[in-house]
């Protein structure tokens, strides 16, 4: 399992669940990897000021390193 600390910058899977096609968009690690895998993170903002974020947060295969 990767761990991931606030403020760590990621890669997120923002259409996971969604489309076969990964869409690979940057963020930020809002809340440290618990115990079961799962990351709390939202993208950064797009040029309209939108950004996605998951509570309780992103499975290990939604997420990684940027």
């Amino acid at each position: 399992m990767t761990l991931y600390s606030i403020g760590d910058v990621v890669f997120l899977n923002v259409t996971s669940g969604i489309s076969p096609d990964p869409d690979w968009q940057l963020g930020v690690v809002t809340r440290a990897t618990n115990s079961y895998g799962w990351t709390a993170a939202t993208t950064f903002p797009d040029q309209d000021g939108i950004k996605v974020d998951r509570g309780p947060g992103w499975e290990q295969d939604e997420i990684k390193k940027a």
